[in-house]
């Protein structure tokens, strides 16, 4: 939201004003929101960053953390970075200031001309890697290395490329004397864009100037292609490919990448940071191979004179095998096998599991039925709520219409957004900027629009801006259930199914307001009439068991809904379906059909078919039983923050 201060003026740093008299935004990340001012004392324009006001306190991890910040960037000074020029604090507001650089993001530039050329990649990855040396040098990783990070500053005297990296506002000290530092990014906090992520900095790990030399990787992957490499309509989906998933090397050639390109970009992409280049300046002499040899490629083939003096042989590359990039095995160290469990139990732990799966992000979904649109470049930051054992949690879907494409020629339209258009780039904005995202679905929720009502009481009820096994980002200011209840009552008097979902569950379960089983009961019927997948399966889960005085046992209801709920493509009635049929549960026994219903589910992003095929494995239902492979699924549904699945670990003695 822009800054509610009725003063703009910031020491001798005057931040510009819009039409509407609100001070002009740049832009918003994790720490802060970025303004256009003037420097009075000097006359000209820069970029002020200042901290956000719920990160604001002399105590705060945050302020130090973003004191810290400004401080290293302060340190580069580098042709391809964007310089710091001041820092300071008034009236218990911290900002500081950067070189403002006329220009286009890379993201803006592939959004309007689509992917870059051949040659312009390698400039752009020339410069880029020229400013993490220097970086590297000062003992500093960017951290969030992506394409709207890096500008491309109007400077056509100087070079055809001019690059600028920006925002080093996330950059981390990796030396010795400044290790105490990091424990100002807390145990679980994520700093980054997931889309762009290296592995290690998704699981939590250590990190160093190989992470951004991942992160380039996928960035140039971006620019070549106008894709991402590991992309999908859910965090979940992405992480996965990110850990787990070799990068799609074919894709690159499809669009014409070279091999000695897609070799380059399968070095940079290496799952394991010690395959990958070691530093900045070791890619920067890799990078000099990969040129010599595309160059060789151009080169045209010399004919052979007519005469009997020929001239010498013509050079050929050399034909090199391209080189795929391997995720590494998971070594998990051995552990007792558990005694076996009843299939009872097995059954209960998988039905209770529907109120107890962690949140994450559904990008993009069909708002009629909840059809999977994929979008290219989802991105969130790894944070978790999970509810109280026993809550009953329906799926948060934050939905988005696919984006129209907008022709690079189209004039901008003159006045304010539509509530669709509004959602519309909140749906965009969801994983890359939350607080911007909640901003724009605020205001196509005060117009009436059902979808943003529902997305904006998802997020204050469950404090991520996420869906149930799938983590996302945390809301800005955390939960709020008064506000959850009131924004959700108004998507239900808008008819809306996924408002409707979610404020029954609030009522069965008593989360936020006085437990009202019967009311929670009819909401959650009414928004499975109104199509609701995820209504439909948790129906279909008390159809299943039944609840006293209220609803009888009915299996048959049961089964039809959880039908609906699959044909709908909702993973988790998939999956639970699955685990039904490996255990004969108000279905016949069919081991073979649940396991690759249950599969197909975790192939779609699913956490809670992980925690599914951890228990079959575990506990050889309807597979030999090995306990490592099913550790290894509990592990990747404990590292998006389901609980269940930590819990099984511990009693394991495992961690994650």
């Amino acid at each position: 939201m822009p800054d509610p201060r009725p003063a703009f003026q910031f020491g001798r740093y005057s931040v510009a004003s819009s039409a509407d008299g609100r001070p002009e935004e740049l832009g918003r990340g994790a720490m802060g929101v970025t303004y256009r001012a003037t420097d009075t004392l000097l006359g000209r324009t820069v970029v002020l960053k200042v901290l956000h006001d719920d990160a604001r306190g002399s105590g705060s991890p945050a302020r130090k953390r973003f004191l810290r910040e400004a401080a290293a960037a302060a340190q580069l000074a580098h042709p391809h970075i964007a310089a710091v020029h001041d820092i300071g604090e008034q009236g218990g507001v911290d900002f500081y200031v950067m070189e403002f650089i006329e220009g286009l993001t890379l993201a803006q530039r592939i959004e309007a001309e689509g992917p870059f050329s051949e040659r312009d990649v390698l400039a752009i990855a020339r410069q880029t890697g020229n400013a993490l040396a220097e970086a590297w040098r000062h003992q500093l990783i960017h951290r969030d290395l992506k394409p709207s990070n890096l500008m491309l500053a109007r400077a056509p005297e100087v070079e055809a490329i001019n690059l600028k990296v920006i925002d080093f506002g996330l950059a981390k000290s990796v030396s010795k004397d400044e290790r105490a530092e990091a424990s100002l990014t807390l145990k679980g906090d994520f700093i980054g864009s997931p889309a762009f992520a290296s592995p290690e900095q998704l699981e939590g790990r250590e990190i160093d100037t190989r992470a951004d030399l991942y992160s380039l990787g996928v960035t140039l992957w971006n620019l070549l292609t106008g894709e991402l490499p590991f992309s999908g309509t859910s965090f979940g989906q992405i992480v996965t490919g990110h850990l787990m998933r070799p990068p799609p090397l074919d894709r690159l050639r499809l669009h014409g990448v070279r091999e000695p390109l897609v070799r380059l970009l399968a070095h940079l992409l290496q799952k394991d940071v010690d395959d990958r280049p070691g530093n900045p300046e070791e890619f920067l002499r890799v990078l000099d191979a990969c040129e010599t040899e595309l160059a060789k490629l151009s080169a045209p083939a010399l004919k052979p004179a007519p005469k009997p003096a020929p001239l010498a042989p013509p050079a050929e590359a050399a034909a090199v095998p391209p080189v795929e990039a391997q995720a590494p095995p998971v070594v998990i160290p051995a552990a007792p096998i558990p005694r076996s469990i009843p299939a009872a139990a097995l059954i209960a732990a998988g039905i209770v599991v529907a109120g107890l799966v962690a949140f994450g992000v559904k990008v993009v979904l069909d708002r009629s039925g909840g059809s999977a649109v994929v979008t290219p470049t989802p991105k969130i930051a790894p944070s978790v709520l999970t509810p109280t054992p026993g809550a009953i949690m329906p799926t948060p879907l934050i939905a988005a219409a696919t984006p129209t494409p907008v022709a690079p020629t189209a004039a901008p339209r003159v006045g304010p957004k539509t509530p669709e258009e509004e959602l519309r780039e909140a749906d965009r904005m969801v994983a890359s900027d939350p607080p911007g995202a909640l901003v724009r679905y605020a205001a196509a929720a005060e117009s009436g629009n059902g979808d943003a009502q529902a997305a904006l009481g998802a997020a204050y009820f469950y404090g991520v801006m996420s869906q149930p096994d799938r983590p996302g980002p945390p809301t800005p200011g955390g939960k709020n259930f008064d506000a959850a209840e009131r924004w959700l009552k108004r998507g239900v008097e808008a008819g809306n199914a996924r408002a409707t979902a979610i404020l029954s569950a609030m009522y069965f379960n008593g989360l936020g307001v006085p437990k009202d089983i019967r009311r929670g009961l009819n909401l959650l019927r009414e928004a499975s009439e109104l199509g609701n997948p995820s209504a439909k399966a948790l129906l279909a889960l008390r159809y299943g068991q039944g609840v006293p005085d209220l609803l009888p046992r009915d299996p048959q209801q049961a089964i039809r809904l959880m039908r609906e709920a699959e044909a709908d493509g909702y993973s988790q009635a998939i999956s639970y379906f699955g685990y039904w049929h490996i255990v004969g549960y108000l279905v016949p026994k069919d081991e073979t059909l649940g396991l690759t219903m249950i599969q197909r589910a975790a192939d779609s992003g699913s956490v809670l078919a992980q925690f599914h095929l951890g228990l079959i494995y575990v506990h050889g239902r309807g597979v030999p039983k090995d306990e490592e492979r099913g550790i290894r699924h509990w592990t990747a549904a404990a590292r998006y923050g389901m609980e269940q699945a930590q819990e099984e670990l511990k009693k394991l003695g495992r961690t994650w």
